[in-house]
């Protein structure tokens, strides 16, 4: 996770033009070949940004919490979104136009520098997504999904004494590159085991070192 600095967040919310959007679950964004006409900020809830294959296969990039920004690159670069952004939960975005984001940026050369380390960040965090899919199995790619998810329950402040993850198992199969069943069946092991608690629509974590055990121990079994 790579969250926005307090001061630049405010500022960048007093940008000319900004449009709060409300989304509902599964509302797009933007989609992939469109125009980066928008910077975006998560003020509440989740955003996924996507691929999709053929059968409608889809493959989730990045989850982004409260506080960051996404849609960065296509603007930049000034070149369509090759991803789609679609929201995970219920939540507010702020919609920054290009334009008011550019002349932000100009009026604010040290930014360029955080967008620098967020884009190498978000980089890091691609190849690590496919080095789970490709060299890891459901189980190691679900409590590694589990241990994020938590993790940023935990420091926005949502998740009190137990970070609380607002994702159904389905929500999470799709995230994980898995199906729903297989997912389920993780999960109930994991619920017997005492490792997660679940609800209708989220997933509590009665303690993230926990879940960083049964990592260890879920990586040495397939060693």
């Amino acid at each position: 996770m790579f969250p926005l600095l307090s001061y630049d967040y405010d500022e960048l919310l007093k940008c000319e033009g900004i449009t709060k959007i409300r989304g509902n679950r599964f509302d797009p964004l933007y989609l992939e070949a469109a125009e980066p006409d928008f910077v975006y900020i998560v003020e509440s809830g989740l955003v996924k940004t996507s691929v999709r294959g053929p059968a409608d296969k889809e493959i989730v990039l990045h989850i982004f919490p409260k506080g960051e920004i996404f849609g960065v690159v296509a603007a930049v670069l000034q070149r369509q979104h090759e991803d789609r952004a679609t929201m995970l939960t219920e939540g507010t975005i702020a919609a920054i136009p290009k334009s008011a984001f550019d002349s932000y940026c100009q009026r604010n050369p040290n930014f360029w520098n955080y967008l620098t380390k967020l884009i190498a960040y978000r980089k890091t965090e691609l190849h690590r997504k496919i080095q789970l899919l490709v060299l890891h199995d459901v189980e190691y790619r679900l409590v590694s999904c589990l241990i994020d998810l938590a993790e940023m329950a935990d420091s926005q402040g949502t998740g009190g004494a137990m970070p609380s993850i607002p994702l159904s198992q389905e929500d999470l199969a799709v995230v994980i590159g898995a199906t729903r069943e297989t997912t389920s069946n993780k999960l109930n092991i994991m619920s017997r085991s005492n490792h997660v608690i679940l609800g209708r629509k989220k997933v509590v974590v009665p303690s993230i070192e926990r879940l960083r055990g049964l990592l260890v121990t879920s990586s040495a079994a397939n060693a």
